[in-house]
């Protein structure tokens, strides 16, 4: 539970991320900026996109644990279920035997 809860929070900031990356480099000072803004738009462009790919590779890491862990109860659901039905045949080969 704790993994879907946190991918879905990722994937809500991605969202708001890919949002606000298309906001923020909609709004390129110009050429006829000065070098002191255009400095400042690349550093907070690249941050905002370098947050972005951080936050993208949490997502897709906590998505990689998340399956990982839902594959091991499959499993294990797996095998109780083929044991059960085990039990169940022998249990009805032994009454028709009786």
């Amino acid at each position: 539970m704790r993994y879907k809860v946190a991918t879905f929070s990722l994937v809500f900031a991605d969202v708001i991320l890919f949002i606000s990356t298309g906001f923020t480099l909609t709004t390129y000072p110009g050429h006829n900026a000065s070098r002191q803004e255009l400095k400042w738009f690349a550093v907070r462009s690249g941050t905002l996109v370098a947050v972005l790919l951080l936050t993208l590779l949490a997502t897709v890491i906590l998505v990689w644990m998340w399956m990982r862990s839902l594959r091991e109860e499959y499993r294990l659901e797996a095998q109780e279920n083929m044991k059960n039905l085990i039990e169940g045949t022998l249990r009805d080969h032994e009454s028709k035997q009786s």
